[in-house]
């Protein structure tokens, strides 16, 4: 299938990569120039997308902790984003993993107050972050929900990490 015009915009963006662009941060020009390095086509565009959605599908089968595994696969195949965005390649298909590790990560830290895995948490906000803009609000909506992180000194860490990973891009945009 031709690429989409989307495609072809995040394709040229590819070609130069840079810390961000007009209107994206890097990581879909990151995600299709690493496929493109291995086939020259549109499935090098398309392959990290596909990759990246498969795997996202597979930390919320983990999340999900369900038991009726057909009911699972039911839900994925009814949700249409998972199968636009996992077919082209687009700046949501990273956002969409790195938001659902995050949630798996973010379990993890729940569970385990520790440094290793605050800075963990810390990359993939700001693995979120170059991947859409929009990714500040999962972080500022899962502190909403859970206001406690705020007297954690390993979450203001992670986020502080976080942010000194993205400063490159920020400098960037400046």
């Amino acid at each position: 299938i031709q690429l989409y015009s989307d495609e072809a915009y995040y394709w040229a963006y590819s070609r130069f990569m840079q810390w961000g662009y007009f209107d994206h941060p890097p990581m879909v020009a990151l995600m299709i120039r690493a496929g493109y390095e291995l086939f020259q086509n549109e499935l090098g565009v398309r392959l990290f997308s596909v990759i990246l959605i498969t795997l996202t599908i597979w930390i919320l089968f983990r999340l999900s902790k369900v038991e009726n595994q057909k009911l699972f696969a039911l839900l994925i195949f009814s949700i249409f984003p998972f199968h636009l965005f996992g077919l082209t390649s687009m700046p949501d298909s990273p956002l969409l993993f790195f938001t659902a590790l995050f949630f798996l990560v973010y379990e993890r830290y729940l569970e385990d107050d520790s440094t290793k895995i605050a800075l963990i948490l810390g990359v993939v906000m700001s693995l979120m972050l170059y991947s859409k803009y929009q990714s500040v609000l999962v972080i500022l909506f899962t502190l909403a929900s859970n206001p406690a992180l705020l007297k954690r000194r390993s979450f203001w860490m992670a986020s502080i990490f976080g942010a000194i990973l993205f400063t490159r891009h920020l400098y960037w945009q400046y």
